[in-house]
């Protein structure tokens, strides 16, 4: 693979990337971060008015369907974990995060010189399973793990699994 555009890091954190730059597209090829970039977007915009609004309609029954791509099992998951999340949310630096990872250079995770475990759902809509295959080849020592069952939080959905590969990981 010497020389790949894997390896050179080129297409880690692409999609990413590419939506930041023109979003329209990305409904299509990455339409869950693509809807969330938009929304917190159009949030920032209104500043700590957007804040508010996002946690005014966390603590409503909107929330669950808003979010439930992010979940294998969104009726197993608790309202207060809805709001929770609602709570956290922060538009403008969803934003501004969005907006340096289209020009970050990947390339410096070459780096990481330390044991890293990169875990996705095997219904993850934010993390696509080539990506941490990307990950792998730039960064070593990196173990993957697709948690079954599991959506992008899987420290909400499989926490005492999270914290065995944890526990795993510290223990080396």
């Amino acid at each position: 693979m010497a020389g790949t555009d894997c390896e050179r890091g080129r297409h880690f954190g692409h999609n990413i990337q590419r939506v930041r730059r023109v979003p329209l597209p990305g409904l299509y090829r990455f339409p869950s971060f693509t809807a969330m970039l938009l929304a917190m977007r159009s949030m920032a915009v209104l500043g700590p008015a957007g804040t508010t609004l996002v946690r005014t309609i966390a603590a409503t029954r909107l929330m669950r369907p808003l979010m439930s791509p992010f979940f294998a099992d969104p009726a197993a998951i608790p309202p207060a974990v809805f709001r929770g999340l609602g709570y956290d949310a922060r538009p403008a630096s969803f934003s501004a995060a969005a907006s340096a990872a289209a020009h970050y250079d990947f390339n410096r995770w070459r780096g990481i010189l330390c044991p890293v475990l990169a875990i996705r759902g095997d219904r993850d809509v934010f993390t696509p399973e080539p990506d941490l295959a990307r990950l792998a080849v730039m960064v070593p020592h990196t173990r993957l793990v697709t948690i079954p069952h599991c959506g992008h939080f899987a420290h909400i959905e499989q926490p005492e699994k999270v914290q065995r590969l944890l526990d795993e990981l510290w223990s080396r």
